[in-house]
């Protein structure tokens, strides 16, 4: 888990970053979706682009 959500925090492409997130979420754990939508909050790249607009999608999806 904690391999995925370093690349979550550090990366800037989309390509890489929405599979990070769509594995984390799968495990539907408060603790990591709180730690997925904590780097949202640090990583700018997150809510830019079209990746910022999917990854918005699957927190909206998980009620996040």
């Amino acid at each position: 888990v904690e391999p995925l959500l370093s690349r979550l925090r550090l990366t800037t492409n989309p390509n890489t970053y929405l599979p990070a997130a769509e594995a984390l979420l799968a495990y539907d754990e408060d603790e990591i979706d709180r730690q997925v939508v904590e780097a949202t909050k640090t990583n700018p790249s997150l809510r830019k682009g079209w990746g910022g607009e999917e990854l918005a999608k699957m927190l909206r999806a998980k009620g996040l």
